[in-house]
């Protein structure tokens, strides 16, 4: 799972405190170490500031399970990620400080009133898409006063009401990781296949129409073009939008019927490949399974998590690489495969 906190440290607060105390129960004591140490004063220009600057350093980080979370302490770089169309797709979670008057998260001369900061990021994060259901605010020991601040503004704007959590304790952290728990494997999914379509898009900025492995299975009939390629991964990036229990069922359907549909065409027989051309033939199975009958309705989604993981693959490959180690986002899918039997590292082969 991956939170975004929006978070000033004002009134007096330290970042090792609020760390130590809201998320105890969900991130290792090492991992609060190095993340407080990443807010702590003079750290200046060191101190990651954006999404891809908080991708590079949680990569530094020892693996792990726990949520990756990420603190906004200004608005301009809250305004950025909120402009650039991909807040949904990097986020799972938002916590919310209400009052944002310290520490120049507003530039000077803004005609926003900071102690009410929040109401402001409450309204872009839903104006972009963010579902309001994942939004909770962590305000500072004034919780009851604050909140009904806030509450009755939402009330006066015709917004719902949303959860608040007290900094002086686990709530905010025991709800996030109850989200993550109810729904580990469809997070999973999604964060994999989100972040495989950022690894195949760079691909395809880098190298055209050499990053393109489907062409292989297609030869001159018709082949996938990088615009089309690009095409099909937009397509699939909105497929799949923050879990809604209900509609789980749908979401898988509709990534299944994506990955398959172009595969009519293909003939997995013309790579002779040891690992890609059985691949392909599972791509055309799939795409015959998808048209003819329901074979594939109750996919759950360990399945789809599968599916995937091949599909990426004889899409898009990596030139000039024989690439026999994993790709950092199918470690993502094979946790959400479950795979109880076999040790993530071994999986390569």
């Amino acid at each position: 799972m991956r939170v975004l906190w929006v978070e000033d440290f004002g009134e007096g607060l330290e970042p090792e405190s609020i760390l130590d105390t809201v998320f105890e129960n969900v991130l290792c004591e090492e991992r609060r170490d190095s993340l407080s140490k990443t807010q702590g004063r003079g750290v200046g220009k060191d101190r990651p500031q954006e999404y891809r600057a908080w991708r590079d350093w949680h990569g530094e980080q020892p693996t792990s399970e726990e949520p990756e979370i990420d603190i906004y302490r200004r608005a301009k770089d809250f305004y950025d990620l909120v402009s650039s169309g991909y807040l949904v797709d990097r986020y799972d979670v938002v916590l919310l400080d209400v009052n944002l008057e310290e520490n120049e998260f507003f530039e000077s001369g803004t005609e926003l009133e900071p102690k009410k900061g929040g109401f402001w990021l409450y309204n872009r994060l839903v104006g972009a898409g963010f579902p309001s259901d994942r939004i909770a605010l962590l305000t500072a020991n004034n919780l009851e006063t604050t909140n009904t601040d806030f509450q009755n503004d939402c009330s006066s704007y015709g917004h719902e009401e949303l959860r608040a959590f007290d900094k002086s304790n686990q709530d905010a952290g025991s709800w996030i990781k109850d989200l993550a728990n109810a729904n580990s494997g469809f997070l999973l999914l999604r964060r994999g296949v989100l972040d495989g379509i950022e690894f195949a898009e760079k691909l395809l900025k880098d190298h055209g129409d050499s990053a393109i492995r489907f062409n292989r299975y297609i030869g001159m009939n018709e082949p996938f073009s990088p615009s089309q390629a690009q095409d099909h991964l937009y397509s699939l990036r909105h497929l799949l939008p923050i879990v809604s229990d209900d509609k789980i069922g749908i979401q898988l359907r509709g990534v299944r019927n994506l990955l398959a549909c172009e595969w009519e065409k293909a003939k997995p027989e013309w790579v002779d490949e040891l690992v890609y051309e059985p691949l392909g033939w599972v791509m055309k199975f799939l795409r015959n399974w998808s048209s003819h009958g329901h074979l594939l309705d109750s996919a759950s989604v360990d399945d789809i998590a599968y599916l995937v993981l091949v599909g990426l693959r004889s899409y898009f490959r990596v030139p000039d690489n024989e690439e026999f180690e994993l790709r950092y986002y199918e470690y993502q899918l094979l946790s959400a495969m479950k795979p109880s039997d076999l040790e993530i590292a071994g999986l390569p082969k």
